[in-house]
């Protein structure tokens, strides 16, 4: 019985429950018939004490393999082997043919196998054999070409896959005797037989490891693909490059049309990142149309990696950019500045900026609209770098409007890029306003800002009796930590009027409010700031004055002779 045979092995959901019995299996069978020949399916359950496996098995088969099998005719029809005996159930119509299977394994080839083979041989198993056509002579002609013991599992899978004894003999006459059961399951199933390895072998090929012949299937390596790259220049490749070139399509058509563009030499290298990076021929010509022509190929790579069209460069040299360098070009579609971008920009007035400064324009997010704004505002023929400082800090256009609305209309785009590194708003220009500073200068604002002088503690100030005090008093106190509570305690004890320098002297000796109550409530309430500050000065405190009081009785002690007494050391 010849025959050709390919069985696929999958999960089938049945539409019937079948059982299986000891030393049989039962199934469903459907067939289509082409000509002499058919496509037999077989379906089954498979049970095990565990669970039930779904099985499907198929093969190509002819008439001639089956006993009483014709079309438009009734079953049984007989499939009989060393293994077993398949026997078909049902009908068959003029292309096709279905029922019910049974298989009946033979216990005596079991016995056989079991004597021949490593590891136990199941029922299915036997089945596949059967439909494989694997007999007893097989199994012996096996072990004469050095098979010896090999087992069930891949017994099974040379039924399945063809590996006949006439495949292996062919192979092992041109000298691959070492394949492993393995290896020539993966011959079959990629095509790997005797007159590809000989074509192989006229190109120069000879003695290629199993595992490259099948590489070279899987991936499309053939003889002619050889041959192409042997005239486009690549002679002898190895077997790795090979399959290199194949997985990343590289194209024999590539290298002639690099080479009539001028590139010539190419190594494998370039060549594979040139597919991988589909840096066409057609892609180059336009790249030179462009206007640039002196690329490499490293560099068309890299310009295929970021993006870098054609029309793109066109669009760039047009606008008076012809010599600009590779790398620019690349920088240009990384910040992703398009022609568009560079066109508004001179006409914004930056009609020469350099690519640097383009880039610089926008990663700070410099945009043609915010020229636009900030020329309408009176700010024309700024300094490039004038404008990146202003988008770093922040200064946009209506941050600009709304300084201008607080009465600083002539501040210079430094004054208000200044503004925003302070953090000065339009908000703390006003509430200054309204507190009666209206013609208030740049520079005392950027002054009170760094000093923390805020609007409230002004209205404070004012509040404590110190109504025409100036901006530069209020950033002086606030130096001094002068704060309104005390100017206020001053004032309930009668020093009215307290001059500047005062202040700030009590402040020095760390004079505060509660001091100044301390001092009072000893009962010397015409005591002068000076001498507050003497007392100070000597350390004269609450405690003393009272203790210095109750010392000399009933005689009035002014504060001259209480600091006598503490220099005294009394």
């Amino acid at each position: 019985m010849k025959k050709q045979v390919m069985i696929q092995m999958g999960i089938f959901l049945l539409f019937m429950s079948v059982e299986l019995f000891a030393g049989s299996i039962n199934g469903e069978w459907v067939a289509r018939f082409n000509g002499d020949s058919l496509k037999l399916k077989l379906m089954f359950n498979e049970r095990s004490w565990s669970n039930m496996k779904e099985w499907e098995t198929s093969g190509l088969f002819s008439f001639r393999d089956f006993q009483n099998l014709n079309k438009n005719s009734e079953g049984p029809f007989y499939l009989q082997s060393d293994a077993g005996k398949l026997i078909l159930n049902g009908r068959t119509s003029a292309d096709k043919g279905f029922g019910l299977f049974e298989f009946i394994a033979n216990s005596e080839f079991e016995s056989f196998l079991q004597k021949n083979l490593s590891g136990d041989v199941s029922d299915t198993q036997l089945m596949h054999l059967c439909l494989g056509n694997i007999d007893k002579k097989y199994v012996h002609d096996l072990k004469k070409l050095g098979y010896e013991r090999i087992n069930s599992k891949d017994l099974v899978s040379f039924a399945i896959f063809n590996v006949s004894i006439d495949f292996i003999k062919s192979l092992h006459q041109y000298g691959y005797r070492d394949l492993s059961a393995d290896d020539l399951v993966s011959f079959r199933i990629h095509g790997v037989d005797l007159d590809f390895i000989q074509s192989l072998a006229a190109m120069g090929y000879k003695n290629v490891d199993a595992e490259d012949l099948v590489a070279f299937k899987i991936h499309g390596v053939s003889t002619g693909y050889i041959q192409e790259m042997d005239i486009a220049g690549f002679h002898q490749l190895s077997i790795s490059k090979l399959v290199e070139f194949k997985i990343h399509d590289v194209k024999p058509e590539l290298v002639k049309a690099l080479d009539e563009l001028g590139y010539h030499d190419i190594s494998l290298s370039q060549i594979v990142d040139l597919t991988i990076q589909d840096v066409s021929p057609d892609y180059i010509k336009k790249m030179h149309n462009a206007g640039l022509k002196n690329f490499t190929l490293e560099q068309l790579t890299e310009f295929k990696m970021h993006g870098v069209e054609p029309e793109f460069v066109k669009g760039i040299t047009a606008l008076g950019y012809d010599q600009i360098k590779n790398s620019e070009i690349i920088q240009l579609k990384i910040h992703d500045i398009r022609p568009q971008y560079i066109r508004e920009m001179q006409q914004m007035g930056f009609e020469a900026l350099p690519i640097s400064k383009l880039v610089e324009f926008k990663m700070h997010g410099v945009e043609p609209e915010l020229l636009k704004a900030l020329g309408d505002l009176g700010y024309k023929d700024m300094p490039a770098s004038t404008v990146v400082d202003l988008t770093i800090h922040g200064v946009e256009p209506d941050y600009i409007i709304e300084m201008h609305k607080t009465g600083l209309e002539n501040l210079t785009l430094e004054q208000l890029e200044e503004f925003k590194i302070h953090g000065v708003e339009p908000f703390y220009v006003n509430a200054f306003v309204k507190l009666g500073f209206s013609d208030i200068k740049y520079s005392k604002i950027i002054e009170m800002k760094i000093h923390g002088v805020s609007p409230d503690y002004v209205r404070e100030l004012q509040n404590a009796g110190l109504k025409n005090v100036t901006l530069s008093d209020v950033v002086d106190f606030k130096i001094q930590g002068i704060d309104p509570e005390m100017i206020t305690v001053l004032g309930k004890y009668g020093y009215k009027n307290t001059s500047k320098s005062k202040l700030i002297e009590m402040k020095i000796h760390g004079i505060d409010s509660q001091y100044i109550k301390d001092i009072h409530s000893t009962g010397l309430n015409d005591i002068t700031i000076s001498e507050l500050i003497d007392f100070k000065i000597h350390g004269v405190d609450k405690a003393y004055v009272k203790s210095i009081q109750k010392a000399r009785g009933s005689e009035k002690l002014t504060p001259k002779d209480i600091v006598k007494f503490k220099i005294a050391g009394w």
